[in-house]
């Protein structure tokens, strides 16, 4: 099992894996100073093929990668876990909703302002990433991939949607709206619970690294 984070383009496809790892570090950065965790924590990012090969990559170049072969991995120096990052067309021909991924932004339990101006921006790019978190990381991880999937939308103008990683009831979301409640606050009891336990489950899995 395992909770996955989608990000949809609205303007922009044109940025660099560079810019993408700087901003979800500053993003990760920020969240663990705001809840007084000072350590070293240092994000990377390995491309893989299926037969789990290591490719080559350059930091400057555009974020996107092979849609059938290849998956890009996220992880933290010294902390257990891995995310996993895809990326693909939106539009499936063929299907009797070929555009039916973007459905969740067309009827969105949290309205958002020109849905139907961002919507044909959306399909005008027809491309979107995912990160998957396995159930098996640990809270950090699932606070990364949190961080990244905010800094692919602010890089992007883009929106955020998922079911299962965070209260489904505040997406779709921007990267400043998902910023200000995801791991802080929630509208429902449980993951009220888990933004209310999380700083000290951080604290306790990031206790091995040195301080800045």
């Amino acid at each position: 099992m395992s909770a996955s984070i989608d990000i949809f383009p609205v303007e922009i496809l044109d940025f660099t894996f560079d810019q993408v790892i700087k901003l979800s570090q500053h993003n990760l950065d920020a969240f663990l100073d705001s809840i007084d965790v000072h350590k070293q924590v240092k994000l990377k990012a390995k491309l893989y093929d299926k037969k789990g090969t290591l490719k080559p990559f350059s930091l400057d170049d555009r974020f996107q990668w092979d849609v059938e072969d290849e998956t890009l991995m996220f992880s933290l120096e010294n902390v257990y876990g891995v995310l996993e990052a895809y990326n693909e067309p939106i539009k499936e021909p063929g299907c009797p909703n070929p555009w039916w991924p973007l459905d969740v932004i067309i009827q969105p339990q949290n309205p958002i302002e020109d849905v139907e101006s961002k919507v044909e921006k959306i399909k005008r790019l027809n491309w979107y990433w995912y990160i998957r978190c396995q159930w098996s990381n640990p809270s950090i991880m699932y606070l990364t991939c949190g961080m990244i999937a905010a800094a692919i939308a602010e890089l992007s103008s883009g929106l955020i949607y998922t079911d299962d990683a965070w209260d489904p009831r505040h997406f779709p979301a921007t990267y400043t709206e998902f910023l200000d409640f995801y791991y802080r606050k929630s509208k429902g009891t449980w993951f009220y619970k888990i933004a209310k336990e999380s700083p000290n489950e951080i604290r306790e899995e990031l206790k091995h690294l040195p301080e800045k």
